[in-house]
């Protein structure tokens, strides 16, 4: 799989909506296999992860 790049993408806020639909579009489009998610809100940054993996994201 070819990806834009392999520099680190970091998407801060993405607990949000906004956030995980970045990060579910990155992954979509190949731009890098290094994304970093950050929220400082812990509960909501699991949801994301989750959601990513149920998406059937790696």
């Amino acid at each position: 799989m070819e990806f834009l790049t392999n520099e680190k993408l970091t998407i801060v806020g993405a607990a949000g909506m906004i956030g995980s639909n970045m990060a579910q579009t990155a992954i979509m489009m190949h731009l890098t296999p290094n994304i970093c998610l950050y929220d400082p809100y812990a509960p909501g940054l699991e949801g994301v992860a989750e959601e990513m993996f149920h998406c059937g994201f790696e």
